[in-house]
């Protein structure tokens, strides 16, 4: 039996206490090269929970420790 192999990716909204969102501007480079903006997030690990993964990524790309609260949109 084959393995499937795929990637799978998850993005949080990022809400301060004034209710401010958090969206990060991609440097522009080979792979982006004109402006774009996104959510914080990233590939999940073969091995990651969801939950941790999420709040690994997040770390990684701001810095900030996040609380994970519910999914907002799920895609199959």
């Amino acid at each position: 039996m084959k393995r499937l192999k795929c990637n799978v990716g998850e993005y949080g909204v990022l809400v301060n206490s004034r209710g401010k969102f958090l969206i990060l501007k991609l440097p522009i480079n080979k792979e982006f090269t004109k402006e774009l903006w996104m959510l914080p997030g990233g590939r999940l690990n073969h091995d990651d929970q969801p939950e941790f993964g999420l709040k690994r990524e997040i770390l990684e790309e701001t810095g900030l420790r996040a609380k994970v609260i519910s999914p907002v949109y799920v895609a199959r």
